[in-house]
């Protein structure tokens, strides 16, 4: 009979389950840890100019050991009941109290010294939340949860040609605020181009306030965000279901660092939206907005 149409587990194979020991192999703790973005809308104090946008990244303060005070990425350990998506959901509605925000995995940590604690293993996700939804919460291994501010660019880059080989290496400056507190970090992105693919690793050469390697987490993940926007229209989430384009176009270029023409980009989305019926409410020297939604159509690639 072939494995695909046989139910039952041969007498060979339970004798091997029976006798398996797991605690043979060491096994690491395993954490979900979540970079949750979202653009706030600033008021430009000018009733003659529109509201800017800008992009900010939830970070709660510890309230224990290890790295007591310092900020870190929203998380916690996944339990033996749930799957790795299932606690990044959970651990997002207990910070934020969203049940539906866009979640994608960035990637998976597994330095052994990234925790004081021991081998702790991250699955780390990015999460996109409409700042509209929020309802910030704290949990009991935190003091605060608050939205800090991202600053990222490029402070140096230089590119160097071997046998072989070609390798970019670009230094990341990142600074992190809210309010009086300013969290600076200084990234290091190497990429390895070679005959058999590209390979990318980031190493810490700065850090100040934030607790484990989350500075490097969270660099990624803006890099990520970067290329999930310009080619995956992820810009979206960041929106309520009705929107104006201007808001959307402005979302593009407060995460992209472009000037995006109106007519350029209205040719750009129009496949990717809805016109409705409905307008803004009138603001103070603006006449309102046709509001559009997302066609959801649209997006199911290939």
């Amino acid at each position: 009979m072939s494995q695909t149409k046989s139910k039952n587990i041969s007498e060979t194979e339970k004798s091997f389950l029976k006798d398996y020991d797991r605690k043979k192999f060491d096994a690491p703790s395993i954490a979900a840890d979540m970079a949750v973005f979202t653009v706030s809308y600033i008021p430009s104090g000018n009733y003659r100019k529109l509201t800017s946008k800008q992009l900010q990244i939830l970070l709660v303060q510890r309230a224990d050991y290890p790295e007591k005070g310092k900020y870190a990425l929203p998380g916690g350990f996944v339990q033996s009941n749930e799957t790795f998506e299932q606690a990044a959901a959970k651990h997002l509605e207990n910070e934020t109290g969203v049940t539906n925000a866009y979640l994608s995995q960035l990637q998976t940590v597994s330095d052994l010294n990234r925790d004081k604690r021991g081998w702790i293993v991250s699955a780390s996700y990015i999460a996109l939340i409409d700042s509209f939804q929020l309802e910030l919460k704290s949990g009991k291994h935190q003091s605060s949860a608050e939205w800090f501010d991202v600053y990222f660019e490029i402070e140096k880059e230089t590119t160097e040609d071997f046998e072989g080989k070609a390798v970019r290496t670009r230094v990341y400056n990142m600074v992190l605020s809210c309010g009086e507190v300013k969290l600076n970090s200084k990234i290091k992105q190497t990429v390895e181009f070679n005959m058999i693919g590209k390979n990318i690793s980031y190493e810490i050469l700065e850090n100040d306030g934030l607790a484990f390697d989350h500075a490097k987490i969270i660099a990624m993940a803006i890099i990520e965000l970067k290329r999930k926007v310009k080619y995956e229209n992820v810009a979206f989430n960041l929106c309520p279901e009705y929107f104006p384009l201007s808001d959307l176009q402005s979302i593009y270029e407060c995460i992209l660092g472009t000037n995006e023409g109106a007519s350029n980009f209205r040719r750009k989305v129009k496949p990717l939206v809805v016109q409705t019926e409905e307008y803004s409410k009138e603001n103070s020297g603006h006449r309102p907005s046709r509001l559009f939604k997302r066609n959801e159509s649209a997006f199911f690639g290939d």
